[in-house]
């Protein structure tokens, strides 16, 4: 896979997003930022980013409703998605993979792991 895919990170925690960007980019990916739903819909369509790492838990639109119109749109309805959330619950993470996302990560979380997941969901999202 090539390490110069635009990741889209959705993620309403500033720390988080700082900390993503930093790993992201030093792992050889271009980063794009958005800190809410909305904005990270709208940079999807526009950029057509290799993959987006969503939160679930964001304001405007929720990770469930930005899953939704992501799916919604011929454009972006192929995007691979690596979910990056609090939500450990087994009924959360079951609901998210049949969602058909590509991974699916609980906060906190470290940069060898988040690196290697976006890694699998790249190499899943261009099988």
């Amino acid at each position: 896979m090539s390490n110069r895919s635009t990741v889209l990170l959705v993620e309403d925690d500033p720390d988080l997003r700082r900390f993503a960007q930093v790993t992201l980019r030093l792992g050889g990916y271009r980063p794009l930022i958005a800190a809410d739903g909305e904005t990270g819909l709208a940079l999807a369509r526009k950029a057509r980013p290799q993959l987006m790492v969503l939160d679930l838990r964001l304001p405007e639109l929720d990770g469930w409703q930005v899953l939704q119109a992501l799916r919604a749109t011929p454009e972006t309805a192929e995007l691979p998605v690596l979910v990056l959330t609090a939500s450990a619950g087994p009924a959360d993470k079951d609901r998210t993979l049949a969602a058909g996302v590509a991974g699916y990560l609980v906060k906190p979380v470290s940069a060898d792991a988040l690196l290697d997941a976006v890694e699998r969901a790249l190499a899943r999202g261009s099988a």
